[in-house]
């Protein structure tokens, strides 16, 4: 028999056995007699798999049983599974390649047709390895199939966050990810749970408790941020007043102080929540900072509050005082509002 045949007769037998010589080539009972049946009917797909495709596809099974691959792999019901999909034999072979990275407790935790569609997912990354690595790093094995329950390009998200990690850039640094900090891939799984990863801007731990920064609308994130404490088109009537962060901006009449950036926000929220001192007020946990002393001298906030919600995302962040921070009083002037200094 040649080789091919070899390999085929081992895909036959596996997918007429429901993978049981796949998975458990070590048991030996009855192995001869199953191999003598698939043989004798290989006869029938034998021109089929030296043409084409069902050739290249049982050399795939083969190979990965004998490199060594890992038992826990359904592998003719991945395989058939991806077929279905249109993938390639040379795709079908990175998906197994991929797969069989994937530590044993995650494949254990996961059916036949859910291991089909994290091969599928892993051969179809923008950077395969990387999804390797953050899929196999995922804490509980049970958060592997919220994984799966997202699209791909939420995939993608999850695997270049986690692997640009806690990069040093610095204030002059990659802005992309300076404001990530995470030590777990589970902690961004976390997130997944809550809201869309593509509106996150901003990641960060604390006490164990993780913290973000999403885009958000005008009742709670950055927008409602950009809002009403920068650009002052949103909820300025508020009684007690509004203050604002200094960025050189026009509200009210007034031209306000142009002392920070946008990017310098999000950066004092990042580092109020990692080095702030932290109150709780019901559900929410509050961070007070001290900029112009903590390493911000020229940004003109004394100090600064961020809320966070329950659920760990960032409620709002705002200026309390400083040279450069004013504050709109709707009250004053008989109603007509009015500023007033915070220094």
């Amino acid at each position: 028999m040649g080789w091919y045949e070899g390999y085929a007769t081992h895909f036959v037998a596996s997918m007429a056995y429901g993978g049981t010589i796949t998975r458990g080539v070590s048991e030996s009972t009855g192995l001869s007699n199953r191999l003598d049946t698939a043989r004798a009917g290989l006869d029938d797909v034998t021109p089929t798999l030296r043409a084409g495709q069902g050739s290249q596809t049982a050399q795939i099974s083969q190979r990965v049983v004998s490199d060594g691959g890992n038992p826990q792999i359904d592998t003719p019901t991945v395989m058939r599974g991806l077929q279905e999909r249109g993938f390639s034999p040379g795709k079908q072979d990175i998906a197994l390649t991929r797969l069989d990275e994937i530590p044993n407790s995650h494949l254990e935790a996961l059916s036949s047709s859910d291991q089909t569609a994290l091969a599928a997912r892993l051969a179809n990354s923008a950077d395969g390895d990387a999804t390797v690595r953050f899929v196999s790093d995922i804490t509980d094995p049970n958060d592997v199939q919220q994984v799966l329950n997202e699209n791909l390009a939420t995939t993608n998200r999850l695997s270049e966050l986690y692997d640009n990690r806690n990069l040093d850039t610095g204030q002059s640094g990659n802005l992309q990810y300076r404001h990530l900090d995470i030590d777990e891939a589970s902690d961004l799984v976390r997130i997944t749970q809550q809201t869309d990863i593509a509106d996150v801007q901003l990641i960060t731990k604390r006490d164990g408790e993780v913290r973000w920064l999403e885009n958000g609308n005008l009742d709670y994130g950055w927008e409602h941020i950009s809002a009403r404490h920068i650009d002052g088109n949103y909820g300025m009537d508020t009684e007690g007043g509004t203050s604002m962060f200094p960025t050189g901006q026009q509200v009210n009449g007034e031209s306000l102080p142009g002392t920070m950036s946008r990017e310098d926000i999000k950066d004092l929220t990042f580092e109020s929540i990692k080095n702030g001192d932290v109150t709780m007020q019901g559900q929410r946990t509050k961070y007070y900072y001290q900029p112009t002393q903590s390493g911000y001298p020229n940004t003109g906030v004394d100090e600064m509050r961020v809320h966070v919600r329950s659920d760990g995302s960032v409620l709002t962040t705002y200026p309390l005082s400083g040279d450069d921070v004013q504050r709109w009083v709707p009250e004053l002037n008989d109603g007509q509002g009015g500023w007033v200094d915070t220094t």
